[in-house]
Formats: C-alpha cells, sequence, structure tokens
C-alpha cells in the first residue's frame, strides 16, 4: 500500500508507504514548517533530533515540530514502513498543541488499538472515497491520533546520544544570534574544534557551523514571513553583513530573502 494526498487547503499531506530495502545515506536531515507525524510500522531505524537518538519499535509515534532538525537513519537494507502526515498546526481544533508541548519526541502507542484502528481505516478510505472526502476523513483521523497521544504514557526506552552533542545544540539554541563562532561552542564544552567537528559529522551529518547556519536561517525565514524586511533581520538572527546572510538564504531556501513573501517553502516528505 502506497499513497500521498495533498490537500487543496495545504492543510494536510499524508503518505503511507512500504520499501523492500533502504540505506542510511537515503534521507537527509531537515526540518518542517508543519507539525511532522511518523506512524513507524516496521524496519531497523533510529530518529534522530536536536541531539537526541531513539531506536523506534512498531507502533511508536514521532512528533517533529516545526523548524526541528530531524534525520531518519534506517539500517542498510532495513525495510520500512510508516505513515508520515505533515499537518497545519493552525487548522488543528483546541489546545491541542499546549498539551503536547512537554518537549516529548517520541509517544509508545504500540499497545494502543484506538490509534491502530484510525491509521488502518485511512487505507480502507483511501480505496473507497474520493480525494475530496478522503482528505475530509483522513484529516479528523490525524486529528483524533494527535488528541490520543495526550494520553500516551512517557516514552520508557532512553534515549541514546552523546550528551557533548547535546550540550552543543542546547547551547547552540540558548545563544544563536550571538555565537560569535564554533570557538565559543568549544570554550564552553572544553573541547576542540576537531572534536565538535567529529561529533556532529557522526550524530548528525552537518557540521557545527552548518548547523548554526541553519538555524539562523530558519529564524530569519519566520521573521521575514511575519514582515520584517529582510535588511533588519541578518543583523537579528546573528549575521554580521547583509551579503553573506543573501548568499546563505539563496543558497539553502532557492530564493533570495526578497522574495521570501511570494515564493513560500513546501514541505517535502524525506521520511
Amino acid at each position: 500500500m502506497s499513497y500521498i494526498i495533498e490537500s487543496v487547503s495545504d492543510r494536510l499531506k499524508l503518505y503511507h508507504s512500504y520499501t523492500e530495502s533502504v540505506t542510511e545515506s537515503t534521507y537527509a536531515p531537515h526540518y518542517h514548517d508543519k507539525c511532522e507525524i511518523i506512524y513507524f510500522m516496521s524496519g531497523d531505524v533510529t530518529y534522530t533530533t536536536e541531539g537526541r537518538t531513539y531506536k523506534l519499535k512498531k507502533g511508536d509515534i514521532v512528533l517533529s515540530r516545526p523548524r526541528q532538525i530531524h534525520r531518519i537513519l534506517p539500517k542498510d537494507g532495513t525495510e520500512y514502513e510508516r505513515y508520515v502526515a505533515i499537518i497545519d498546526q493552525a487548522r488543528v481544533s483546541g489546545d491541542i498543541w499546549k498539551r503536547l508541548d512537554n518537549g516529548q519526541d517520541v509517544f509508545p502507542a504500540r499497545d494502543n488499538e484506538r490509534i491502530f484502528e484510525l491509521y488502518s481505516k485511512l487505507d480502507y478510505y483511501y480505496k473507497h472515497f474520493s480525494a475530496e472526502e478522503f482528505d475530509h476523513l483522513a484529516f479528523s483521523a490525524i486529528e483524533e491520533v494527535l488528541y490520543n497521544l495526550t494520553l500516551a504514557s512517557p516514552y520508557e526506552v532512553s534515549f541514546d546520544g552523546n550528551p557533548l552533542v547535546r550540550a552543543a545544540i542546547d547551547y547552540i539554541n540558548d545563544n544563536l544570534t550571538t555565537l560569535r563562532g564554533v570557538e565559543d561552542i568549544c570554550s564552553k564544552l572544553y573541547i576542540t574544534k576537531s572534536h565538535l567537528h567529529h561529533l556532529f559529522s557522526e550524530y548528525l551529518q552537518v557540521t557545527p557551523a552548518k548547523y548554526i547556519v541553519t538555524k539562523r536561517l530558519i529564524m530569519a525565514q519566520r521573521l521575514i514571513r511575519r514582515g520584517q524586511r529582510p535588511t533588519e533581520v541578518y543583523s537579528l538572527c546573528g549575521f554580521l553583513d547583509y551579503a553573506t546572510f543573501f548568499r546563505n538564504y539563496k543558497r539553502h531556501f532557492g530564493y533570495s530573502p526578497n522574495r521570501e513573501g511570494k515564493a513560500r517553502r513546501d514541505d517535502k516528505i524525506f521520511v
């Protein structure tokens, strides 16, 4: 079973697929403007986000919040079955996001029959209803999944990951606009630049400098979309000059910051 549905209102993208064999290099680190929900069905797969690493089990639900850099790391040659939903938070009713705003990344739902039934219905609905009807039913089902997550237990299996990487990311997030460079992180953590570079490359598949720039660009994009001018935004986000900001922005997003109001970044499904 494999399908993808994109709502005409862009409120939901839904994807269900089984891949017989994938490799670790298949999926790059990425983020979305909206919330991504993965219902993991099978495979030897690890999920990483912001320096935290989780070994997924069948029935786990992964919640990636907007602009949160994350990645799926499958073992080479493993199968991979999953449902992926990217949903517009503003379209979900009630205070569901506040109730889920506890920093939990993975929810153990493998014994939750209600959630399993909701996802099973999606395959049936896809076969028997029109695209418009399916969109309505699918959005309601995913919304119901979110409400069920508020009842889920804390993730009991401790996550794996390097404490220095997590400490570095915490420091970056707390000092994103004032960091003078990677040297600041190394000084704070008492490690060398080469060691920090090695850790980021191993655990995040990106250099520390690239990670900082990406986080700053995400921040800049958000401010521009809120109406601030690019010529004002670059310094607020930690860039020393507009030329460097402009060059990095265009390289990362594929268009200049001046076009941000016209060219919206599409959420792409990488998992």
